[in-house]
């Protein structure tokens, strides 16, 4: 999926990453607290609950409290456990996947989970024929890509029959639009039903308003009930000082945290820091539709162009990471590459074999930013281009204008962020690279790049179980684009929280949701 990124600057780099590991420091263990109000900032207001039509990662964060699918991740890590269903299996020839439900769970309306649930839940987005199918719907087209047909085999199993073997399925059904919801809720009030959202979680919607809206545990829950007694949930724009009420213990937690309030943190006493490697990256992607583009030698020159490490660590302190693969570091199948350090003659070189000598101009298309680092990033470019000889114009537009120049293929280099909401490669691999989605009007493949080697190795991995083997196949990938670079990857950011010295096992997952079932707080 999609959401560009955010960050900021330098000598602070040293205080941040000793009181980074400060938090790293063993504690003694204390006796989980039941009880207490949990108040958490998060960046923006809620439009919908309804999974299907949630468009921001804050707001699946909130979702995926309220709401479960058939599998998950296991805590912080990439490992996937059953959730609504207790166990699965599949086929030798890999087509047939077959979910076992879980018996006794309810739905926050405390009517009972069963396999019609899940086909109702599935089926709305997939069958275009049913009742409740919204063509609005966003990720129906990537749920069910390799989906054949769905069916109920009973009253508590379920069975996917794919069009093909597709190793990634476990983690497409992590997704936030995979969740399953209440059909009585549904067909009772399909219209208000965002506003009104009925899952399984731990969590139900006890408020909503225009001022507030919390959550409370859901007594009739599976599994390990919340210790919380309500979480309030307040958007970033209601709350103009957010330090100052964290350190007045009336904050408890919060997201979308800015290089200058980390700043503001360091030997703080109240406010702590958790932060993750973020499951995203941004690029300068080449358009390969470019005449200018189609020699892989100017390409290569922007390795030559920018020093990574050194403008990551002045722009961004330590909140972020210099990226060199499609994939993040904190991926099962990322490869470190060594990538070549700032060499401006070795970039003209390149370019002189290419029959650029003098240089050429090209327009760079972004999105306004409103984090302070990307302006400066973007001179940084400019600056250092010119040394060699290209001529960067930046035109930096609205997101909306941004979007329409993307379709209208309006940009020779294009600043490209992107996020998935499930930790397989094939996330960022195939909808970046694969040549089905090199055209116009895609939002993905912004490069127009196309490879039939890639490709074939793309699809390779896609039908392999092995995860060793998997993995092989991504490192000789992170390799071809190395030598063939359709784009420059720019950054990792990190996926920060900061959150009150009384609220403990503070944990991030995998796809950057704060696990708010896990939370407890010290009492006053």
């Amino acid at each position: 999926m999609k959401n560009p990124i955010t960050h900021k600057r330098p000598q602070t780099l040293v205080l941040i990453i000793i009181f980074w590991c400060s938090s790293l420091l063993p504690v003694a263990a204390q006796t989980r607290q039941a009880g207490g109000t949990l108040i958490y900032r998060a960046r923006d207001e809620i439009q919908t609950l309804d999974p299907p039509l949630i468009e921001d990662s804050a707001t699946y964060n909130i979702a995926g409290n309220i709401f479960e699918g058939l599998v998950r991740y296991q805590g912080e890590s990439a490992t996937i456990e059953p959730a609504l269903a207790r166990s699965w299996k599949v086929s030798k020839d890999g087509l047939h996947w077959i979910f076992f439900l879980r018996k006794g769970v309810y739905f926050h309306d405390n009517t009972m989970l069963d396999a019609e649930a899940v086909l109702f839940s599935l089926l709305r987005q997939k069958d275009p024929q049913h009742p409740f199918y919204n063509p609005d719907f966003l990720y129906k087209d990537v749920l069910f890509a390799q989906v054949k047909s769905i069916r109920a085999i009973d009253l508590y199993t379920i069975e996917f029959e794919l069009i093909r073997p597709y190793s990634p399925f476990l983690h497409v059904l992590t997704m936030p639009p995979a969740a399953i919801i209440s059909p009585t809720a549904v067909k009772n009030d399909a219209k208000n039903f965002g506003r009104q959202p009925v899952g399984t979680g731990p969590f139900r919607v006890a408020e909503w308003t225009e001022l507030d809206f919390a959550l409370e545990p859901f007594e009739r829950y599976w599994g390990n009930k919340p210790k919380l007694d309500r979480i309030v949930i307040q958007p970033a724009k209601y709350l103009k000082n957010m330090l100052l009420a964290m350190r007045q213990d009336n904050l408890h937690l919060a997201s979308n945290v800015t290089q200058q309030e980390l700043l503001w943190i360091q030997g703080d006493s109240e406010i702590q820091l958790k932060q993750n490697t973020a499951n995203q990256a941004s690029f300068l992607a080449f358009n390969m539709e470019r005449k200018i583009f189609q020699d892989k030698r100017v390409r290569q020159a922007f390795q030559y162009v920018l020093n990574k490490k050194k403008l990551v660590r002045w722009l961004w302190q330590g909140n972020a990471v210099p990226a060199s693969s499609p994939i993040p570091p904190n991926n099962w199948s990322f490869k470190k590459i060594n990538e070549p350090v700032q060499q401006f003659e070795k970039a003209r070189q390149l370019l002189t074999e290419a029959g650029y000598a003098d240089g050429f101009s090209v327009k760079l298309l972004a999105p306004v930013r409103r984090d302070p680092a990307w302006p400066r990033l973007f001179k940084a470019v400019i600056i250092a281009s010119r040394a060699v000889g290209i001529q960067i114009n930046l035109h930096s537009v609205p997101f909306r204008d941004y979007l329409t120049a993307i379709q209208n293929q309006d940009y020779d280099i294009v600043l490209l962020g992107w996020a998935t909401d499930h930790a397989d490669p094939d996330g960022f691999i195939t909808p970046l690279l694969h040549s089905k989605n090199a055209s116009p009007g895609n939002l993905s493949n912004l490069s127009y790049y196309r490879s039939k080697t890639l490709d074939r190795l793309i699809e390779q991995a896609q039908q392999i179980e092995s995860e060793t083997k998997r993995r092989k196949i991504y490192h000789q990938i992170q390799d071809h684009l190395y030598l063939d670079p359709p784009w420059i990857p720019l950054i990792i950011p990190n996926t920060s929280y900061l959150h009150h010295r009384r609220v403990h096992d503070v944990q991030v997952s995998v796809t950057g949701r704060v696990l708010l079932e896990n939370l407890w707080m010290e009492k006053e």
